[in-house]
C-alpha cells in the first residue's frame, strides 16, 4: 500500500460525523467487506485472513477517524 492510499484513508476518515456511502465504497475499493447492523460497521477482509476492525457509525470522539483508519491500513496490509 502506497504512503498516497494510506493518506488518502485517513483524510477520507478525519473527523467523520456519519459514515457515506462513497466511505464504504471506497474501503470496499481495497478488498474489505462492510456489515452493519446495530449501531457500528464491521470490516474485515474478502479472505477472511487477520482480525477485524468495529467502528461507530456517528461516533462522539473527534479522533476517532483517525484511529479507525490507522486499524483499517493495518488490516489491509496483513
Amino acid at each position: 500500500m502506497s504512503r498516497s492510499e494510506k493518506e488518502q484513508i485517513k483524510n477520507m476518515l478525519r473527523g467523520y460525523k456519519r459514515i457515506t456511502k462513497s466511505m464504504l465504497k471506497m474501503i470496499e475499493s481495497y478488498g474489505l467487506i462492510v456489515s452493519g447492523c446495530g449501531k457500528h460497521y464491521k470490516i474485515k477482509r474478502e479472505d477472511q485472513l487477520g482480525g477485524f476492525v468495529t467502528f461507530a457509525k456517528t461516533p462522539s470522539d473527534t479522533r476517532a477517524g483517525l484511529n479507525v483508519s490507522v486499524e483499517i491500513i493495518r488490516l489491509i496490509e496483513l
